[in-house]
């Protein structure tokens, strides 16, 4: 990741479970050639002591504004003026509270409001905290003013409830990548260009209640289209339900089914210069929709019909679009997606197979009518990017 090459980060510890992460945190970056220096709150420290901080880091780690050996340099100017990015991770509703307002109480908000370099924020709380209408007003506030914000995911909380809800911190590698993303200088490739992007699963109704859908999480979708703003385009995202949250920078149009999928489809292709077709489209749907909910004790026959072969349509009206199709499949079967490429008339197919099903993982391979290129599993933000490079390579040599 050569975006922490000689990079000094501030880390900022807060008082929340997931601080435990933290030392994998600076231990990536480290490990990635970058410097960390640790800010830990009086209730970061109850969650992770300084030692352990120390030790991983190499730096001190800073605790109070006012330190007890009696120098009083400006500690906080110090610090702000030291790093080239500052990282909250986990970043509690508290410190979100101070930095939205103005508060500079302790030696971490005095910190924030001096620092004058990039400022990432990973949350981390209770979902009813999450949710609350204060801190969504503040992480807006944030956002406004240039705050890069990683949301939350949604799994198991500290709090014991029955069941995963949003609000747990991401895993540290998902952070530093994250973060790292953001700090690499963006290659304005794709200014001027039309991006067109499907994600995730359709949904078929059998009932008001009942419908038919696949496992599809939408995550290589939106990581493709948050690559792709990355690189200067102006994104179309047209989505089913996904768990992932979606980037500010993209227009998003959420849809159900797949005819809904394709009438978008429809409106935008023809203004579209790449074309991305990474839903899972339901490929059959109920003949007919029952209007009441099917009782539990009646028998049911499920008569099915083919849905639209949305990107065989985009194949057979591509002009100058650059088109790239997904096939997924049990193993890596290359013939399958070969038949693809030439039936659907694309222009790259990624061929992945279902272990990155709800996975934020995947290991693609990129066919072309001309070649083949493998890629290891790699974070499906490092597979975007590679396909985007692709892209635009075969872009550059003149390929429509």
């Amino acid at each position: 990741m050569n975006a922490f090459k000689n990079c000094r980060i501030l880390l900022g510890v807060t008082g929340g479970i997931a601080a435990y992460k933290s030392p994998e945190i600076v231990r990536i970056i480290v490990k990635n050639g970058g410097q960390v220096k640790v800010i830990l709150t009086a209730a970061g420290e109850k969650f992770i002591t300084r030692t352990t901080l120390e030790t991983v880091s190499g730096n001190r780690v800073g605790l109070d504004l006012f330190p007890v050996d009696g120098n009083y340099d400006p500690v906080h100017i110090n610090y702000a003026r030291w790093c080239d990015a500052m990282l909250i991770a986990p970043a509690t509703a508290n410190i979100i509270a101070k930095a939205a307002r103005g508060i500079a109480d302790d030696l971490m908000s005095s910190v924030l409001l001096a620092v004058e370099k990039p400022i990432f924020i990973a949350p981390a709380m209770n979902s009813s905290m999450y949710r609350h209408p204060a801190v969504i007003e503040n992480l807006e506030i944030l956002r406004s003013r240039g705050v890069q914000i990683m949301e939350p995911e949604i799994g198991p909380l500290a709090s014991r409830m029955e069941g995963n809800d949003i609000g747990r911190m991401p895993e540290p590698a998902q952070i530093v990548e994250w973060m790292g993303f953001h700090l690499e200088e963006p290659h304005p490739d794709l200014e001027g260009y039309r991006v067109l992007i499907t994600a995730g699963p359709t949904r078929e109704a059998i009932d008001p209640i009942r419908y038919i859908t696949n496992r599809s999480s939408g995550k290589m979708g939106i990581a493709l289209a948050a690559e792709a703003a990355h690189r200067g385009a102006e994104v179309v995202l047209v989505h089913g339900r996904v768990d992932a949250n979606i980037p500010k920078n993209v227009t998003a149009v959420p849809v159900t089914t797949a005819e809904e999928m394709l009438n978008v489809v429809k409106k935008e292709y023809p203004h579209c210069r790449i074309a991305v077709m990474a839903a899972a489209v339901a490929d059959f749907k109920p003949m007919a929709q029952n209007i009441a909910k099917v009782k539990k004790s009646e028998r049911l026959t499920l008569e099915l019909v083919q849905n639209p072969d949305i990107l065989k349509w985009m194949g057979e009206n591509r002009k100058r679009q650059f088109l790239v199709g997904f096939a997924l499949e049990d193993d890596e079967n290359m013939q399958e997606a070969r038949r693809k490429l030439k039936e659907k008339n694309a222009n790259l197919i990624v061929l992945n197979t279902i272990e990155a099903i709800d996975s934020e993982d995947n290991r693609i391979i990129l066919l072309s009518s001309q070649s083949e290129e493998k890629f290891p599993m790699v974070s499906k933000r490092a597979a975007a990017r590679s396909i985007f490079n692709r892209i635009t390579t075969e872009i550059g040599r003149g390929s429509n």
